[in-house]
Parts: C-alpha cells; structure tokens; sequence
C-alpha cells in the first residue's frame, strides 16, 4: 500500500497511511450509513472531533505499556474482509485520539464530557489482552 491509500474503520474515521506501520487520520462526527452527528449529537454533522494517530503493531504485555504511556490508549484489531470478517492473527492498530474542541459524547450509551487535547478515556482497552494472541 503506498503512502497516499485511505483506510477506513470505525465509523467517522478517516485514516492515511504515512510509513510502513504508521497512520495518520481525522474522526469526524459522522456515523454509519450516513447518520448524522453519531458521535455527539449536539456538533454539527461531519466536523473533525479528533485528529488521529495510528500504529500497527501486535499487542504484548510489554508493548500495551509501551503504547499507553505514548498516549495511544487503546487499540482496534485489524480484520480481514475477505470472505468474512476475521481477526487478523497478530496485528493491532494502536491508536491515540487528541479532541480537536470541548464537546460531549454521545454514543453506544455512553455520555461524557471531552476536552479539547490528548484523549486518554476514548474506549481505553491498551491493558486487555489482544483476542488473536
């Protein structure tokens, strides 16, 4: 993949690939199938709630420390969609949210106050072991 491929994910994330196993990219506040303001209802549709930055790696004790102290407090697992969804067998995406404005939060039941600055309580999973291992 060359450094210019847009990835996509979670809802609302827009992702460019800027190196061999690094990500830079933007979360708007745009869900699923089109739905408006998803990520906080009270922000006007599609505007950048956090800048992004990723790093694929694999998950360990050792790296989940490594990673949280940077600031990249959780992780997504990478998929495959090739004839289903799986779980790619080693590979994570390290991710570090940093809230572009104050806003609240309004998704998958939870509501809570975002400052503007590194996002260190966006779905914090960095010391849950990685399923694949």
């Amino acid at each position: 993949m060359d450094q210019t491929a847009s990835l996509t994910c979670l809802p609302g994330h827009e992702w460019l690939k800027i190196g061999r196993n690094r990500i830079l990219g933007k979360h708007l506040n745009t869900g699923p199938f089109g739905a408006e303001s998803w990520w906080a209802s009270g922000e006007k549709d599609g505007i950048v709630l956090y800048s992004v930055k990723d790093v694929i790696d694999t998950w360990s004790d050792v790296k989940s420390i490594h990673y949280h102290n940077k600031g990249l407090a959780n992780y997504v697992p990478l998929l495959s969609v090739e004839g289903g969804v799986t779980l790619h067998p080693t590979k994570v995406l390290w991710v570090r949210h940093a809230a572009t404005k104050d806003f609240t939060m309004d998704v998958f039941g939870i509501v809570r106050d975002v400052e503007a600055g590194y996002e260190f309580e966006f779905f914090p999973n960095w010391n849950v072991p990685y399923p694949g291992e």
